[in-house]
């Protein structure tokens, strides 16, 4: 038995392991946050900027942040957002709400440039093992949206995902030409922005590692049509914030 432990932990997914480490740090913060408010329920004593709205902005950040161990950049809007109206607690006769706008195209120019880019290892259960961390046009898509939208149809039959960024935009995908081989991911990143989804109906579509700020995800497929097949699974992973991600099957 620990022998099958010890090989459990030695085969376990690389992504899997990260993304417990994340779903770790998000509930440090959050237990961090709750002994704040507990404090202040005892009676110690904070600023009252401390707990304003400017404030929760910056913790949402933090609390993204700490949940992708800062991987992706959408944890930084919020703060920032937070951090320019904070000032102006601090700065007399100064406004810097004013900014906010141009702030945020030349951080929204500065991500287009700096975006990194991810190499994971292996995108399908099912590829073979020299050839599960090759990218090509056919098999992944990526697609950034700022203050626009774009649509995107794929028809590749061995689909293995994707990243999407919507920055004030939208962007629509359609899958019911695609085919998956095992598993396929799409990161999304989506802050004042939204998408729409068109899955198969027979695809398992999961999104218990998509983390939704001030958003949600609706999910507007009919139940009664969905044909879950659990060779094909579809799983989203990513952060929204101010924003939404539609669902849909035809």
């Amino acid at each position: 038995m620990e022998k099958q432990d010890e090989y459990n932990k030695m085969t376990r997914n690389p992504a899997e392991i990260r993304d417990r480490s994340g779903r770790a740090l998000g509930g440090l913060f959050v237990v961090a946050v709750g002994a704040i408010f507990l404090a202040r329920q005892m009676g110690a004593e904070f600023p009252d900027w401390f707990f304003s709205w400017k404030m929760i902005l910056i913790a949402v950040g933090l609390f993204v942040g700490f949940r992708h161990k800062f991987r992706d950049w959408g944890w930084v809007v919020p703060i920032i957002v937070g951090l320019v109206f904070l000032a102006d607690d601090f700065v007399e006769g100064v406004s810097f709400g004013h900014l906010i706008w141009p702030v945020a195209i030349i951080a929204a120019g500065l991500f287009m440039i700096f975006k990194p880019k991810r190499h994971t290892a292996a995108w399908t259960t099912t590829a073979p093992v020299g050839d599960a961390g090759v990218r090509t046009a056919e098999n992944f898509f990526d697609t950034v949206n700022i203050f626009g939208g774009s649509k995107k149809v794929i028809i590749s039959k061995d689909f293995r995902g994707g990243e999407i960024t919507t920055i004030f935009g939208g962007s629509e995908i359609n899958l019911t030409q695609a085919d998956i081989n095992g598993r396929a991911e799409l990161e999304l990143v989506q802050i004042f922005g939204g998408t729409k989804l068109v899955v198969p109906a027979h695809w398992v579509v999961s999104t218990e590692e998509f983390v939704c700020i001030f958003g949600g995800v609706d999910d507007k497929r009919n139940p009664s049509t969905l044909t879950d097949d659990s060779t094909k699974v579809l799983i989203i992973k990513g952060t929204c914030i101010f924003g939404g991600l539609d669902i849909r099957t035809f």
